[in-house]
């Protein structure tokens, strides 16, 4: 077990808290800092397929998922019509590993939460120096405190502040698609599966919540556009009103501008992830499009084989290069299937039907049967 007295984990969102929670099961005793001043969550909800689900039931909080959560059974692909291109049994894809789940960021942060409610935690004071010197790490506050930890960990997002300071800006690559997030308390009728509706140069998908809601999420491919968040449902509405299946009726249900986020997507993969006693997970580590669903189940994933090299390895050293050997390969292939993801969903409409028609089934189980494996 490595010596680690003092661990400082920076930032609060799913990354943070299932590093804090995973420490905390392996007897290490972390603290948190998170920048923001409440526990206000960013983005709608969150699709967890079977790998990310199986992490979060090691970190001891399955029943409250599942509680909290909606079961996805399918993913089904239409055109922009509404008929059917291909579907993927998700029950069938993740067999043996964990169900595919539907939940709201909001509800799932709050289980973490709740989880790692015996861990030291500090809101609303963000770091502003990291100063490495052998095998301690000195950090200032913007409260002007300051601390010397053994560790500190990088779960502060993908404009992370550990990395920056530390090693170096990892510009964010824009992945060229602008897009939306958002969701309703309703759900339309006989919506069960992950249903995404794939355009000429857009797409909108849906995905069954707990609490009978639905988390919906489009994108368009093009250069940065002016989108401010007065009048973003009417040009939302008015940029998909050609569309079929069940997304008239979810748009239908939106009721406000406030209930959309925008975004610009953004990816990145910094050189490295670790240098001295400073080691990063999640989004700080790795932000990978999201068109595969797995920017989530990758971060509790880094969480669980942090928590265990540390515990396993003799040396802090030991253990994150442990760590990183152990998370380069499987974060660099989702990474590489997210990108080609959104290319195919990219391509001109007929050509990009075909495929799908004749191979999207298949497409879709090759980029996740490796994830079947244990992280």
């Amino acid at each position: 077990m490595a010596q680690v007295a003092r661990i400082l984990i920076v930032g609060g969102g799913i990354a943070g808290q299932s590093t804090a929670i995973a420490l905390h099961r392996q007897g290490f005793a972390p603290e948190l800092v998170e920048a923001r001043a409440d526990w206000s969550t960013a983005g709608a909800a969150i699709t967890l397929h079977g790998n990310g689900v199986r992490a979060l039931r090691e970190l001891g909080v399955g029943a409250a998922l599942d509680a909290a959560a909606a079961p996805v059974p399918r993913w089904t692909v239409l055109d922009a019509c509404g008929r059917s291109l291909c579907t993927t049994d998700l029950r069938e894809l993740w067999a043996g590993v964990a169900p595919c789940l539907g939940v709201t960021r909001a509800r799932l942060h709050r289980i973490l939460r709740d989880a790692a409610a015996d861990i030291p935690q500090r809101q609303g004071d963000a770091v502003t120096s990291v100063t490495q010197h052998d095998d301690q790490v000195r950090i200032a506050f913007a409260d002007g405190r300051s601390g010397t930890y053994d560790l500190v960990i990088g779960a502060d997002g993908i404009g992370s502040t550990v990395r920056r300071l530390l090693m170096g800006e990892a510009v964010p690559c824009d992945a060229g698609v602008t897009g939306w997030r958002s969701v309703s308390d309703r759900r339309p009728p006989g919506l069960t599966d992950l249903t995404l509706v794939l355009g000429e140069g857009c797409f909108f998908g849906l995905v069954p919540v707990g609490g009978g809601g639905t988390y919906g999420f489009a994108g368009q491919p093009g250069p940065p556009r002016q989108d401010p968040p007065a009048g973003r449902l009417q040009r939302l509405r008015e940029l998909f009103a050609g569309f079929g299946g069940p997304i008239p009726h979810f748009l239908a249900g939106l009721r406000s501008d406030a209930q959309i986020h925008g975004t610009r997507i953004r990816w990145v993969r910094p050189a490295r992830r670790h240098i001295g006693r400073a080691v990063l997970v999640g989004d700080a580590a790795h932000t990978v499009p999201p068109h595969l669903g797995e920017g989530g189940a990758m971060a509790v994933e880094d969480a669980l084989v942090l928590a265990a090299e540390l515990r396993r390895c003799d040396t802090v050293a030991e253990a994150l290069d442990a760590y990183e050997a152990r998370r380069r390969p499987r974060v660099n292939w989702v990474a590489e299937q997210s990108l080609d993801t959104a290319r195919v969903w990219a391509m001109p409409a007929p050509h990009r039907d075909a495929v799908l028609r004749s191979r999207g089934d298949q497409l879709l189980q090759d980029r996740y049967r490796p994830l079947r494996a244990a992280c």
